[in-house]
């Protein structure tokens, strides 16, 4: 199963969010702080071009900028981005953050 880019920016805590009476945790400089530390936890022990990769993503870049930058094809991105969401995927069930 492919894990999309909606899907990763829906993630189970981020549900109770969606309520109302929640909307200010987004607003929060300080939980916001705390998002980007932990992304980039998570995206450090991958290796160099796929951190690069799942990076300019999140970031909202396109296959083809992400491959343009880079130098390499589109699909590589593709297959970069695959096992960076896997290998995040992972870590997060190993710490008890996905089911």
């Amino acid at each position: 199963m492919t894990i999309t880019k909606q899907q990763f920016d829906v993630l189970p805590d981020d549900i109770a969010r969606q309520d109302p009476a929640f909307r200010h945790y987004d607003e929060d400089p300080v939980i916001q702080q705390e998002s980007k530390a932990r992304i980039t936890q998570l995206l450090a022990g991958l290796p160099p071009k796929r951190r690069a990769v799942m990076s300019a993503w999140l970031a909202g870049a396109e296959d083809s900028e992400i491959a343009k930058e880079l130098e390499i094809s589109e699909g590589t991105v593709r297959s970069h981005r695959r096992y960076g969401l896997a290998d995040v995927a992972k870590k997060l069930r190993l710490e008890g953050g996905l089911s």
